[in-house]
């Protein structure tokens, strides 16, 4: 689960695309995927895509779009591999230890999260931890893509992260304090405007003590 919440919000997936969906074994949508009694679990993360320097190359489920991702540059995702055992506690961080299983799972049961269940057991575990009932799992990628566009990353960098075909989609996704950045805004506004309101009056003094 904690896992599932860091590639969630460093890696601002969908939810979707970190524990996957189960369909009824004779659909055609989304493939052959793994199958389970009479369903297949596709679109989730495995950990056949994660190579030993720790890059993850997954296709999106809504787009479709490769997303391609160092995680030894998620800060969250990197302590939990490391607490699994699966990367090097010291050095340089790599794989050591590849399962071969779906990378999200039930521990209970060693399978994949129905949605159902992990959206019951994550709301259990945020009351636990005091987060109120208006904030949902899903905002988790909502709260990645905001903080990229906070620390100041580029626009267009953060749209391609987030696999949207349009920045405009994921400007909407964008969840910051309005206050704050149109403050930040009529500053630097001022700020420029000021030093023209300056240069013009030095040049003015300028002509006239000529």
């Amino acid at each position: 689960m904690a896992l599932a919440q860091a590639f969630q919000f460093d890696v601002m997936l969908r939810q979707k695309d970190v524990i996957g969906e189960h369909l009824p074994i004779g659909l055609k949508e989304g493939g052959p995927g793994l199958v389970i009694g009479e369903e297949k679990w596709v679109r989730g993360l495995l950990w056949s895509e994660i190579d030993d320097r720790l890059i993850l190359r997954h296709q999106t489920s809504k787009t479709s779009k490769p997303d391609v991702v160092d995680l030894k540059l998620a800060p969250m995702v990197l302590e939990d591999l490391r607490h699994m055992g699966v990367v090097a506690m010291r050095g340089r961080p790599r794989l050591i230890k590849r399962l071969e299983r779906p990378v999200i799972v039930d521990e209970r049961k060693n399978l994949p999260y129905h949605a159902h269940d992990f959206r019951r057991i994550w709301r259990s575990i945020a009351r636990e931890e005091g987060v109120p009932d208006n904030v949902f799992n899903m905002d988790s990628r909502a709260g990645g893509i905001t903080e990229a566009f906070d620390s100041g990353a580029n626009a267009d960098f953060i749209r391609a992260a987030a696999t949207h075909s349009e920045l405009a989609t994921t400007q909407g996704y964008n969840r910051g304090d309005e206050l704050e950045r149109s403050s930040v805004v009529l500053r630097a506004r001022a700020k420029k405007r000021g030093k023209a309101f300056t240069t013009v009056r030095r040049k003015d003094n300028l002509r006239r003590v000529a």
